[in-house]
């Protein structure tokens, strides 16, 4: 015999409780009666509304031993009173579903469905059996429904669809509502990223979609796929996606200037962004001339951070390196550098560390065929001195011989 589902008893606790927050205290007291006498509760208020709750506290406080005659019962009599009462087909519908009889089950929660949108148990046991039947519009229809007007159903819905979304038919359907912006959609996605264990699967379906929609909320969701992609070291998607975005990204793939378009933190590192350490901080701000920026640092006496760093994608070969800068700190070991390391790939370690100064000095690096992507990062130290170090970097040059 089938028995209820755990997913569909937890999407049950959360009506519950928001049904106890929400609801007048009659109808609170009720269900709170419920948990532990039932037939008190529909003495209290035995109307139909209260019979499904009660419906609802007998199939969670007894999941191994569901009173399946006693929740039809209540179900039977709510729809007596109330034709429209939508949780009693739903009520109808798991029965149908315990006893096997799938298309009885299916008819019931159809029909629920066209009295109330807003059931959640419904729209997801709908969602559910449009999976099983490999239905995905019919999948995302009832999802969609169930973002759209019931807060509660994230944390049912969007688990699923984290495990779902590697399914290339499952990001097919998902890049078009993501080209229709729902409402729903950055809170999703959001949530996706932070539970998902291969962050490739969602840079996928937005690149199948065409990209997210505009709005500074979406650029932000950008920023996370990039870093999450580079946090679970597949740098490569992280390039791939990067250059899906805008195809002028390319051009900057390998290049540390200080500009508009290759100083972003919402795209770091695969742009210029900002790190910022216990004893150091950084940021960008515009040259003197306003045609490009500098980097202004500045680190506590005897401290030394790193406060900014950018991914570049260099091919193998010899490269030529110049920077220029100030620092207000020249005592022993102070100054500000350029590091050049490997982040993905051999070897491991400093491929060259450049010290900054007023005057460009050239220096070349030999760079590896073994390493996929670098590291230029940009530290400073201050020596012992009273007031630690500032410093300003105006400009950094890599170029290939």
């Amino acid at each position: 015999m089938i028995k209820v589902s755990q997913l569909i008893l937890r999407v049950m606790a959360i009506v519950v409780l928001v049904f106890l927050s929400g609801q007048a205290a009659l109808q609170a007291l009720s269900t709170v009666v419920a948990l532990t006498n039932p037939a008190q509760a529909l003495q209290i208020m035995p109307n139909s509304t209260s019979r499904q709750k009660t419906a609802n506290v007998m199939l969670l406080t007894q999941p191994d031993n569901i009173p399946w005659n006693k929740i039809t019962e209540l179900a039977r009599s709510a729809l007596r009173e109330d034709p429209i009462a939508s949780r009693g087909l739903v009520h109808l519908g798991l029965n149908y579903e315990n006893e096997g009889q799938q298309s009885l089950a299916l008819e019931a929660m159809s029909l629920s469905q066209t009295l109330s949108r807003r059931d959640l148990i419904a729209q997801f046991w709908l969602s559910q059996q449009a999976a099983r039947e490999g239905k995905i519009e019919k999948y995302f229809e009832h999802s969609d429904i169930a973002f759209t007007v019931n807060a509660q159903s994230n944390s049912i819905m969007i688990p699923q669809l984290t495990r779902a979304i590697s399914e290339p038919e499952v990001q097919a359907v998902f890049g078009n509502y993501i080209r229709q912006k729902p409402i729903w959609l950055p809170e999703v996605i959001n949530q996706i990223l932070s539970e998902i264990e291969n962050p490739a699967h969602v840079a996928d379906t937005l690149m199948l979609a065409g990209g997210l929609p505009e709005g500074d909320v979406f650029r932000a969701i950008e920023g996370k796929v990039i870093n999450r992609l580079i946090g679970k070291g597949d740098i490569q998607t992280a390039k791939k996606y990067f250059l899906s975005l805008d195809a002028k990204n390319n051009a900057i793939l390998s290049n540390t200037r200080f500009f508009s378009r290759n100083v972003n933190p919402a795209t770091a590192p695969m742009t210029w962004g900002i790190l910022t350490g216990h004893m150091s901080e950084g940021n960008f701000t515009s040259s003197e001339d306003g045609k490009s920026l500098d980097l202004q640092g500045q680190v506590a006496p005897t401290g030394r951070g790193e406060i900014a760093r950018k991914l570049l994608f260099l091919t193998p070969g010899r490269y030529q390196v110049s920077a220029t800068g100030e620092v207000d700190d020249d005592g022993e070991g102070s100054g500000a550098f350029a590091i050049l390391s490997c982040a993905s790939g051999r070897p491991n370690g400093e491929l060259m560390r450049y010290t900054i100064s007023p005057k460009p000095i050239l220096k070349t690096v030999e760079l590896p065929s073994t390493c996929i992507a670098y590291y230029m990062t940009i530290e400073i130290r201050a020596s012992d001195g009273q007031f630690g170090l500032i410093s300003t970097i105006y400009d950094i040059k890599l170029d290939k011989l």
